[in-house]
């Protein structure tokens, strides 16, 4: 690892450990008394286990943080590695589905999961891809399915291009990627238009790139406040609740 961060990265001069390792270390230097013995040290995990137990009875922010740790490790997703080929692992991830703090539901991407528990957490109501009946229908178009509905008339889509515009490669794995791009771009287009004119509707649309470069959520947020949508934080009873439900998913 030491050797990729410099080769890779130009990161030199950094201390690399495992995560044991690590633990030792802080032991060793904030309780040099630590003893080594498995009863002993029994002792020590019941002191730290009660300190973790408190820090998320009382500090806000640390019960967020184990709480983004659950959600992600409760994400089972498989690597392109355990895949014979492409298309294997491209229709494996068209296919996935990702569980949202709610429990039971269930979205299409990572993505969308992090926007469903960003408005779950802030205590924003919403509906994942109802059906808008008041939007046109055209030649050869299904219903149309806005990602998120809020009250107030408000609509989060989620596109999954990059910033040049283009759909991921596993996509579609049955047409080319130009093709796909090209489709989701009318699509994109047509769900565009059928906010045009329309005061009681609002959209707001983010971005797979967004995702990618960490800033989805900052910009999400911007939004929702932009639009007068009132954010307010789950109790930290509530949070835990949430940890431990995600806890028992794995």
């Amino acid at each position: 690892m030491k050797k990729r961060l410099a080769e890779d990265f130009g990161i030199k001069h950094v201390e690399v450990r495992t995560f044991h390792s690590y633990g030792v270390r802080l032991l060793t230097k904030f309780k040099p008394d630590t003893p080594t013995d498995p009863p002993k040290q029994a002792e020590v995990g019941q002191e730290v286990k009660k300190i973790l137990e408190d820090l998320l009875k009382n500090d806000r922010t640390f019960a967020k943080l184990v709480l983004d740790y659950a959600v992600e490790i409760s994400d089972t997703t498989k690597e392109e590695a355990d895949f014979e080929d492409e298309t294997a692992y491209y229709e494996y991830l068209r296919q996935q589905e990702y569980v949202t703090l709610k429990g039971s539901e269930e979205v299409k991407s990572v993505a969308e999961r992090d926007i469903a528990n960003f408005l779950f957490i802030n205590g924003v109501p919403y509906e994942y891809e109802p059906r808008a009946r008041w939007a046109k229908s055209g030649k050869g178009r299904r219903s149309y399915k806005p990602d998120f509905e809020l009250p107030g008339g408000i609509f989060i889509e989620h596109r999954c291009i990059d910033r040049a515009g283009n759909v991921p490669p596993w996509f579609d794995y049955s047409k080319s990627a130009e093709e796909n791009s090209e489709e989701y771009k009318d699509r994109i287009v047509w769900s565009e238009s059928q906010f045009n004119h329309q005061r009681e509707r609002k959209l707001i649309q983010t971005y797979y790139y967004q995702w990618r470069e960490g800033t989805l959520i900052e910009i999400l947020e911007k939004e929702l406040l932009r639009l007068g949508v009132e954010l307010q934080e789950l109790s930290i009873d509530e949070i835990i609740k949430r940890v431990n439900d995600m806890r028992a998913l794995r």
